[in-house]
């Protein structure tokens, strides 16, 4: 038998101990100037909604410096650009508005996180002022910042992400491209599909 045992929520908290004051009292329900430095800096950020199954989806999302505008002290926005087409994230968000985000700087090791609620608006004077084009952009997606708060360097300084000279390369130029990638998967889903449709033909 496993030895393994799940963490109960009554005793979790004595097991890891206590956050220091300064970790607890790092986070407010606004962008201070400091949370707008960082965010007007940031080119890549994860941003997470609910799907109908009650499942976390994450999106990453990319930009220049900027991709991501500040509107007010409590407001964001950032235009949808065009992806897969398989809509995740706009799904979501017509009926679980709900999202958690992941705001990174290259080079900085600290991240930033936050979450709020979120609205995609289809207008296209909006995202024209966003610096889209009506042709691309279809969207934009408006978040209300709930909380926001940054995260120790431990990830990063472990996955050496910012230390080019680190990076496994050589694994790297054996993972396969999204094409690979897409198909294999494929391929493995329909043979499981298969196998469990036809059992005494697999047996």
């Amino acid at each position: 038998m496993s030895n393994k045992k799940s963490i109960d929520s009554s005793v979790y908290r004595p097991l890891y101990g206590e956050p220091a004051d300064y970790v607890v009292e790092a986070h407010a329900p606004f962008l201070d100037a400091s949370c707008q430095q960082f965010i007007q800096a940031c080119t890549f950020m994860v941003l997470s909604s609910t799907n109908q199954d009650g499942f976390i989806d994450m999106s990453p999302r990319g930009g220049e410096p900027g991709f991501i505008h500040i509107l007010d002290e409590q407001h964001i926005a950032l235009l949808d650009e065009p992806g897969n087409k398989k809509l995740h994230t706009i799904s979501n968000l017509a009926e679980r508005g709900k999202v958690g985000m992941l705001f990174m700087v290259p080079g900085v090791k600290e991240v930033l996180r936050a979450y709020g609620v979120a609205t995609a608006i289809a207008d296209e004077q909006t995202i024209i002022k966003m610096g889209g084009r009506a042709s691309r952009n279809k969207s934009y997606i408006r978040i209300q910042i709930k909380k926001i708060f940054p995260h120790c360097s431990t990830a990063l300084n472990k996955a050496k992400l910012w230390s080019p000279e680190k990076w496994p390369s050589e694994l790297a130029e054996k993972i396969p491209n999204i094409r690979g990638l897409g198909s294999s998967i494929s391929s493995a889903r329909k043979l499981a599909e298969s196998a469990d449709k036809n059992p005494k033909e697999n047996s």
